[in-house]
């Protein structure tokens, strides 16, 4: 987002950003930055201490001086002394962070299609409850909720959302949210979602269980009057694509999977990494 919306202002407003950020200087005046977020990312089920890298800014005329790259040298080695695993972000150019031992490690691909492939639904005990973000303060707290429970129980490689991006979220006009639970309140499955010009886009769709994602999917079907096409931006390799769709093209009507992948990570003590990684599993030791 824009850093000089009331969305960039709500973020940089919040001190969590602010905690480690790195900076070079040429005669008193700032020339290049960038922040380095304290967060937690998740590989194969073992969780891993991170900073999420934000930010990255360098004056014109200081560009292809190798300013950036020093300063994730930096911050590189002094994450590896205070025992931070990895470094990542979400990258502009690919190219430019390869560059400096970044690498897409987050699979995550793209699914659009059009209304008429949904598949026909079968009714669910679950109940959805769903409504604008920023209006709703319930509807925040279920969100909370979900978020939590999708990286506890997540089997896919993935960072947790920092804070102050979730208070970002919370206020955009233009977010909804649903939400499907159990008699008991135990939530099963929620998405993200906006709307514009006869098309839902939605940013997150999980689902635990076949109950949650039919929840969900009764819940786009209901839409038929107002959306005639979706576009999920963010769902793993292994979608189950089948139980949402009827066939990937009928009478006009197509559908399109593609990869997308989009975070990367530079791992900064590989030895430290595997050493983790075996022993979560195993009680030898990386020698």
């Amino acid at each position: 987002f824009d850093y000089s919306s009331k969305e960039g202002a709500l973020y940089l407003g919040d001190d969590s950003v602010w905690k480690y950020v790195w900076g070079m200087e040429d005669r008193g005046q700032l020339v290049a930055t960038y922040m380095s977020i304290p967060t937690k990312t998740k590989i194969r089920g073992i969780v891993f201490e991170g900073h999420y890298v934000d930010g990255v800014a360098t004056m014109p005329f200081h560009r292809k001086d190798g300013l950036a790259r020093r300063l994730f040298i930096n911050d590189a080695k002094d994450c590896m002394s205070k025992g931070i695993d990895i470094l990542l972000l979400d990258p502009f150019k690919h190219h430019f962070y390869r560059k400096m031992g970044f690498e897409v490690a987050f699979d995550n691909n793209d699914l659009q299609f059009d209304y008429a492939l949904l598949s026909p639904v079968r009714d669910t005990k679950l109940k959805v409850l769903n409504g604008s973000l920023c209006e709703n303060e319930w509807l925040c707290e279920y969100i909370n909720r979900a978020r939590n429970k999708s990286w506890d129980i997540s089997c896919y490689s993935e960072a947790i959302d920092i804070p102050a991006y979730a208070n970002t979220l919370y206020m955009r006009k233009n977010m909804k949210a649903a939400i499907a639970v159990d008699k008991d309140d135990v939530i099963r499955a929620y998405m993200l979602y906006s709307t514009k010009d006869r098309r839902m886009t939605v940013p997150c769709f999980w689902f635990e269980g076949l109950s949650g994602l039919h929840a969900l999917k009764v819940f786009l079907y209901r839409h038929k009057e107002q959306i005639d096409s979706f576009h999920m931006t963010r769902v793993p390799p292994d979608f189950p694509i089948d139980l949402l769709l009827h066939s990937a093209w009928q009478g006009g009507s197509s559908m399109q999977f593609k990869d997308r992948p989009s975070r990367m990570l530079r791992v900064i003590d590989p030895l430290n990494c595997l050493d983790k990684a075996i022993n979560s599993h195993s009680s030898r030791k990386v020698l």
